[in-house]
């Protein structure tokens, strides 16, 4: 048997391709049903993959009337040479598994994936450490936004805590935005909640509020001491003109030239470090003095424009040399605050869950992972390889790796049995980065990615390149020619 992975674009029949390998292997053993699990990655989806198996048996098992059906039309004669049985064998199959599935719908194993995975967590809720009544929390929303309330509330209980929230504050009305955090911590703190996010927060567990407050203080000192530069060099500007007694309206454009930017700089407007294109006019093409200007302007421009021009070109090396560093230095002081929290947020967040017995969705990978990752064949997953012999992945592409990692012990087992799996998917369709979904784990098959020479991943690598089958569906059966060409020329 093999790991077939269909890569294919949209329209091209990935779904009548799962629903077809499906229906192989129940056809050959109604009973097979049981043992053939489809994931996929919503509930609508899952319930539509339900309805295509079924209505799918049910023209097959009624084929002579249903002649005009996808699933008699095209299926059919495709399962005939595939399985090798005629195709009033498999309509007698088929009416027996439509009726085995229906009389034991909770063995039908078509799911979402966390679905799936709850049901793991559910039934070694003891192993994992788990609250044996648990309940599922599946709104990130209410519980961030509670989470925040409270460490707010805690505000003049913790010196330190209470520092980092105020200057946080202060930090956003400077800024000219609303003093309100709440929406900044809640953003932030749902990376808590996400595979990605844990990834990166676990580098920033070491590091205590304290640490946190020495590196907002050396960026501020680092941005202060480039906007002293950059001030300082426009003062020196505007004393050059306003020693002349010059005003903007004796300048190419006024206002809106190069007076204005020297002035904007020497109060320290630091959105305006860019020069415009009258600004670079004046000192490209020399053209300094406005039509208004009187002579007496025009003598004192001359007089100081070369001056100005190496103020100009002083700002210009220094904006091409400490500009990209300062920006990015202001984007980490704006996020610092927040990040800064993380630890204590997520010290709240599980005193909440454990005070009200509850586990959020997001952590049903990761405790998961603790376990497969350590073990060759973890006991988690003991009675489901020997339940499931079929494991079919639907839209792969919005997987995520602690996903994917979990269901690798379950997929190696099965190819050592020399069972038949697959999995399809589109990278171009790729929605769910959000909730940690890894489009290069797909692109890449069957290698694994962020293995870091593990010896149990590298096992496993190696078990589904052994297996490995990639195959592509070259039709489309939903657009038109022409946007059919259009796709295949942009991605070519």
């Amino acid at each position: 048997m093999s790991f077939s992975v269909y890569k294919s674009s949209a329209g091209s029949g990935k779904t009548y391709t799962l629903v077809r390998e499906y229906l192989k292997i129940i056809l050959l053993s109604p009973r097979n049903f049981r043992s053939v699990l489809a994931i996929t990655f919503t509930n609508k989806a899952a319930n539509e993959m339900k309805q295509r198996i079924l209505s799918s048996l049910q023209d097959i098992s009624d084929f002579e009337n249903k002649s005009d059906t996808i699933a008699v039309r095209f299926m059919l004669p495709e399962l005939i040479r595939e399985t090798g049985l005629d195709e009033k064998q498999i309509a007698l199959n088929a009416k027996k598994s439509l009726q085995l599935i229906l009389h034991n719908y909770s063995d039908f194993g078509v799911s979402t994936i966390d679905s799936f995975v709850h049901k793991i967590i559910k039934t070694f809720a003891h192993d994992m450490h788990l609250p044996l009544n648990f309940e599922v929390d599946m709104d990130t929303d209410e519980l961030i936004t509670k989470v925040v309330d409270i460490l707010i509330s805690n505000v003049g209980t913790d010196k330190v805590l209470t520092d980092v929230l105020v200057n946080f504050t202060r930090y956003k009305t400077e800024g000219d935005k609303s003093w309100h955090i709440e929406r900044d911590l809640a953003e932030i703190s749902k990376e808590i909640l996400t595979d990605d996010g844990q990834v990166h927060i676990e580098k920033l567990r070491e590091l205590t509020l304290s640490d946190f407050s020495e590196i907002r203080k050396k960026l501020e000192s680092s941005i202060r001491s480039f906007e002293k530069k950059i001030i300082d060099l426009a003062k020196k500007a505007s004393e050059l003109i306003n020693g002349q007694g010059l005003d903007a309206k004796a300048f190419y454009q006024g206002a809106r030239g190069i007076y204005n930017y020297f002035e904007n700089l020497a109060n320290g407007k630091m959105d305006k470090l860019e020069p415009n294109n009258y600004v670079k006019k004046t000192i490209d093409e020399d053209k300094w003095v406005s039509g208004k200007a009187s002579l007496s302007d025009i003598s004192s421009i001359d007089s100081i424009k070369a001056e100005l021009e190496i103020v100009f070109q002083q700002l210009g090396l220094l904006l091409e040399k400490e500009y990209p560093v300062y920006m990015v230095r202001n984007e980490v002081l704006k996020n610092l605050y927040p990040l800064a929290l993380l630890n204590e947020i997520e010290k709240v967040l599980e005193e909440y869950k454990e005070d009200n017995e509850i586990v959020h969705i997001s952590e049903f990978n990761k405790r998961i992972a603790e376990i497969v990752l350590k073990e060759p064949v973890p006991f988690i997953y003991e009675r489901m390889g020997e339940r499931y012999k079929h494991f079919m992945l639907d839209e792969f592409q919005d997987t995520s790796v602690l996903q994917w990692l979990n269901l690798l012990p379950l997929l190696e087992n099965s190819l050592a049995s020399d069972n038949f799996n697959m999995l399809v998917g589109d990278g171009k369709q790729a929605i769910y980065r959000w909730r940690g979904g890894e489009v290069e784990q797909f692109s890449r098959l069957p290698k694994i990615i962020n293995k870091d020479n593990d010896p149990l991943l590298n096992e496993r690598e190696q078990s589904l390149e052994r297996s490995y089958k990639p195959e592509f569906l070259s039709s489309n059966f939903r657009s038109k020619a022409e946007i059919v060409q259009f796709n295949n020329d942009f991605f070519r």
